[in-house]
């Protein structure tokens, strides 16, 4: 399972990525060659590897693929639990992943073996059975007894190979954790900010549209008291973010008195968002391996109140083509 797999965690890779996090083809074929060579069953774990299977399983003899599938929310709240990874995100990486399983598989020829992990930790020595049975290797007893111990349920419950069966877990060093935390965060802070920002911007411009035609009914929407309501609004959502409410001036819409007055009042709430978006995007490149995502979070917040924003604004549209009876 690889020349130096990892003592806990047991991942190893013959795909050599370089910096920029494209495969070096011409190194990856070399330590491929030399695993084929030295062994008649070889194989490796790597998460990180699954996008790039159709790259490298011509260059592998025999291929078969191994895969142990798990709940998707379970999988979800391991990423949170143990690196710190916001929900939505980890449920949309994971998901992501699951998406590319299933498109690998749709069409894969090879040999695949799928394993669901829950039902492997109810019948470990089921799970080896099978698993032997697929790679058509037989084992002796106590390699199998071996086998069957080390597959245990837990929080954190990477173990040497050939840990026994009273010996405890190995936790993988807090230092190790947090290196692979922090490479993440550098990953999750990057995409996920730049994506955030992308949908605010595209956001923006729809409130922006609407704010311009609600200017234009200013009358109207103060005769049918969607003017009260969306002020109310308003000032409900600027509560999600306690740390705008001293830039925020409710006042300002509320003694509004006239088209141009009432869109200068809602500008000034679309300009306070997009300046607090600037400022969560400034911060998330300054702290790229931030493992608590607390600016990602930031902007995240910024813009789930945008959308409401731009919803109340639609709505208020709504209600002055078709006030309710």
């Amino acid at each position: 399972m690889g020349m130096e797999p990892h003592l806990f965690k047991h991942e190893w890779s013959p795909i050599v990525y370089l910096p920029d996090g494209n495969v070096d083809a011409a190194a990856t074929y070399r330590l491929i060659e030399e695993m084929n060579r030295a062994h008649e069953r070889w194989g490796w774990k790597s998460p990180r590897d699954v996008f790039l299977l159709k790259q490298v399983v011509s260059l592998v003899r025999a291929p078969g693929l191994v895969v142990v599938t798990r709940d998707l929310f379970e999988a979800s709240f391991s990423g949170l639990t143990y690196q710190g990874v916001p929900l939505e995100i980890s449920l949309y990486e994971t998901a992501t992943v699951f998406q590319s399983i299933a498109d690998e598989l749709r069409f894969s020829p090879w040999p695949t073996l799928i394993l669901p992990f829950a039902e492997a930790l109810k019948e470990p020595e089921s799970a080896v059975d099978i698993l032997c049975s697929f790679l058509q290797i037989e084992p002796g007893l106590i390699a199998r007894k071996r086998a069957t111990r080390f597959v245990q349920p837990g929080s954190n419950a990477y173990r040497r190979f050939d840990a026994g069966p009273k010996d405890p877990p190995d936790c993988i060093p807090t230092e190790d954790l947090q290196k692979d935390s922090e490479t993440l965060a550098a990953d999750l802070n990057h995409r996920y900010a730049a994506e955030y920002l992308r949908h605010f911007n595209a956001i923006m411009e729809d409130a922006k549209v609407a704010n311009g035609i609600l200017a234009s009914k200013f009358s109207r929407l103060q005769e049918l008291g969607i003017k009260d309501e969306l002020e109310r609004d308003l000032a409900q959502l600027f509560l999600i973010l306690p740390e705008n409410q001293a830039r925020y001036n409710p006042q300002a819409l509320n003694q509004a008195d006239s088209n141009d007055e009432f869109r200068a009042a809602l500008d000034e709430v679309l300009e306070l968002l997009t300046t607090a978006a600037k400022e969560a995007t400034a911060e998330v490149a300054g702290r790229p391996t931030d493992s608590g995502y607390t600016s990602l979070a930031r902007l995240y917040r910024l813009l789930q109140v945008l959308i409401r924003v731009r919803t109340a604004l639609q709505r208020a549209l709504y209600l002055s083509e078709f006030p309710p009876a």
